[in-house]
């Protein structure tokens, strides 16, 4: 996927300005700005939720996004992740919850579930998709301290073995590290800039 020239304004306000990305397979890009300074945005932009100004975006790959509050439907845990497959990858989508520590919660309404475990949720339906490009916007923010990391290394490394490009917002230093050094750095000017490992 390229991405050149890509825009977004709001009442005047330039808010993403990014001249020029590829995505290839396989790549992993962090986000990272202050809030406010258009990761978001730029999610939706990449996912066609929301039309860019200007700018193009050629050779498209196919898309997941998971948003900062993700999607809940009135399902079970299992029924809620189960959508990311269209209900056809039962045993897959047991084992990433008992990865996620949920297990128990198969069966459990996804409404009666805390805001770490609707998250993980989440998580699991978007990393069961087949799409060759998984958008994460803050997808660890509400998982607890201590599992935090470790689902973080096991989401890199479950796209890393898919060869699936990633492109995730983060909220902690930590995950800089962990997620590498390829990163779209975010400015209050609107203006991204692509720092790539050397």
């Amino acid at each position: 996927m390229i991405v050149s020239n890509l825009k977004k304004s709001f009442n005047g306000k330039l808010v993403v300005d990014l001249p020029y990305l590829e995505i290839e397979k396989g790549s992993v890009y962090v986000l990272w700005g202050q809030n406010g300074h258009g990761k978001s945005t730029f999610m939706r932009l990449l996912a066609g939720i929301m039309p860019a100004d200007e700018g193009s975006i050629q050779n498209p790959m196919s898309i997941s996004y998971q948003p900062q509050t993700p999607y809940i439907f009135r399902y079970s845990c299992l029924g809620n992740v189960l959508l990311g497959s269209k209900g056809k990858d039962t045993a897959k989508a047991k084992e990433l919850l008992s990865c996620f520590g949920l297990a128990e919660k198969l069966h459990t309404s996804a409404h009666a579930l805390s805001g770490g475990q609707q998250q993980c949720m989440a998580l699991a339906r978007s990393l069961l998709t087949d799409g060759d490009l998984l958008l994460l916007d803050e997808p660890f923010s509400a998982i607890d301290a201590i599992r935090n990391d470790d689902i973080a290394r096991f989401t890199l490394d479950y796209c890393s073995k898919s060869s699936r490009a990633l492109l995730i917002v983060v909220h902690k230093p930590e995950h800089l590290g962990i997620f590498g050094h390829n990163r779209l750095l975010f400015s209050q000017s609107g203006l991204i800039t692509v720092e790539k490992a050397s």
